[in-house]
């Protein structure tokens, strides 16, 4: 195979993955990989044919990276789900980078075999959030959301914990945006929303940020979890981004039900989890969310 000339920031990766692996590895090719739209990711062939998934971009910042690979640590602890390994992270020049495990995955064709990888998720997204390893909602550590820092003081209360730390946050990041009117609907909906939510709800470890490109159906169909924004909440929450762009079908959901049913009320309390991600969309993507924002907190008054 012919050598690869690589830019110095892939002779860096080279190296470190030399010096984890203790064995003077080459490698061989990269290739990008599509999916999100913060990070750039690509596939490592390496020299003894073992491949890496590396993510990177120009925040020369690896704090980012470093909560996800925690993140995904966290979602491994539970025995319940697949993530990725992660490998190493770090910052060269102006590029951070978070190198993680390559998962072989496939698109599922068949319609047989589509509903039993619905069937598959919707069970292993009930076995994580009937988990159990925590006594206050938060985490021991801040993340991200997309690129919007993620807050997760530990806190007794779940209304605290929502309000203080995803809401309310939220609404003060609008305001320095610009977002005045938001705002102003937000603040006069506060106490409306906050009698929604749940007072007896358990702490369950959650994704924090499942929506459908967030999973990857592996090899033998059952999911992957990637890209995960973890914390310890009710798990009603992450219902709010999972129904917000579609992709999970009704199987998914008779799954989930099936072994770990939802609450009644569930319905009615919906948007106010929704409410959270339209805001951090709105707050990292623009006002081409504004609308749904408005429409959500009309809703709720």
């Amino acid at each position: 195979m012919a050598t690869v000339v690589l830019d110095p920031f892939y002779r860096e990766i080279e190296d470190v993955l030399g010096q984890i692996v203790g064995r003077d590895l080459r490698i061989e090719s990269i290739h990008p990989v599509s999916g999100g739209c913060i990070h750039q990711g690509s596939c490592i062939l390496l020299s003894d044919h073992s491949k890496f998934f590396i993510k990177q971009n120009q925040l020369n910042d690896d704090r980012i990276f470093e909560a996800e690979a925690n993140g995904l640590r966290e979602l491994a602890k539970t025995n319940t789900v697949s993530v990725p390994s992660p490998v190493v992270t770090g910052v060269w020049r102006d590029q951070a980078y978070l190198v993680m495990e390559w998962i072989e995955s496939q698109s599922v064709v068949s319609k047989m075999a589509q509903i039993q990888c619905s069937q598959n998720l919707g069970r292993a997204l009930a076995g994580l959030h009937h988990y159990r390893g925590a006594v206050v909602f938060g985490l021991d550590f801040d993340n991200f959301i997309g690129s919007s820092i993620q807050k997760n003081q530990p806190t007794a209360a779940w209304q605290d914990f929502f309000m203080q730390h995803r809401l309310e946050f939220q609404l003060r990041l609008a305001d320095q945006n610009g977002y005045r009117d938001v705002v102003a609907m937000g603040r006069r909906t506060l106490t409306r929303i906050q009698s929604l939510l749940r007072t007896g709800a358990q702490p369950s470890l959650l994704h924090g940020d499942l929506w459908s490109g967030n999973v990857l159906t592996g090899v033998d169909g059952h999911p992957v979890f990637i890209d995960p924004a973890p914390y310890w909440g009710d798990r009603e929450a992450e219902f709010g981004i999972l129904t917000l762009f579609g992709g999970f079908d009704s199987v998914f959901f008779d799954a989930y039900q099936e072994r770990l049913p939802l609450e009644e009320g569930f319905a009615e309390r919906l948007p106010v989890y929704q409410l959270y991600h339209y805001l951090n969309h709105l707050n990292l993507f623009g006002s081409a969310y504004a609308g749904a924002v408005r429409s959500l907190l009309a809703g709720l008054e």
